[in-house]
């Protein structure tokens, strides 16, 4: 068995086919084939993210018991996620795996976020400064990891930070909106 590296090839088709019609002979193109893996995989993020986000449902409409208060908990969410995919698509960002995988942490903070505000709203004096310095300081941490020169630890940070960002911002709609009255 031996293994021939070959640059430069400007026909890969024709390499195949002559490989294929020579007994003995195998073409194996990893790019190709580590990128179709990564495209399987990035396409099954993203039906990953929607059941994340119809378990999310279902867990906050079993609590809350209302679909609107569900619903308005969940409307920054996905304000922030779309609007992250937006600015990134705006600015020229091609969306890779790792910026799909920074998603689910958006969407974990951003509900995490609106619940706060709405379970704390007129309840506790102060909470607001604690989600806020809490989302500075998570900012700052992932931020950072754009600025490592990797495009993997790139798109996770910007990705990150934005979408956290957002998040941030836009939870008080869930507040604006909600009666937290269960019953």
């Amino acid at each position: 068995v031996s293994v021939v590296v070959v640059e430069n090839v400007v026909d890969k088709n024709a390499l195949a086919t002559y490989a294929e019609n020579t007994p003995g002979l195998y073409f194996g193109d990893k790019l190709t084939e580590i990128s179709r893996v990564l495209h399987k995989i990035q396409t099954r993020s993203l039906y990953a993210i929607f059941i994340t986000l119809v378990l999310i449902f279902a867990f906050i409409l079993i609590y809350y018991r209302k679909l609107k208060t569900t619903c308005i908990i969940l409307l920054p969410t996905i304000m922030a996620v779309v609007i992250t995919v937006g600015i990134l698509g705006f600015a020229g960002i091609t969306l890779t795996l790792f910026n799909f995988l920074a998603l689910f942490f958006v969407i974990c903070f951003s509900v995490d976020y609106s619940i706060f505000r709405v379970e704390t709203h007129n309840k506790v004096r102060h909470g607001g400064v604690g989600v806020m310095l809490s989302c500075l300081t998570t900012i700052v941490s992932f931020g950072t990891l754009a600025f490592t020169g990797f495009e993997v630890t790139k798109a996770l940070g910007v990705t990150l930070s934005l979408g956290i960002l957002l998040a941030y911002l836009l939870s008080p709609i869930a507040v604006i909106k909600t009666d937290t009255n269960k019953n």
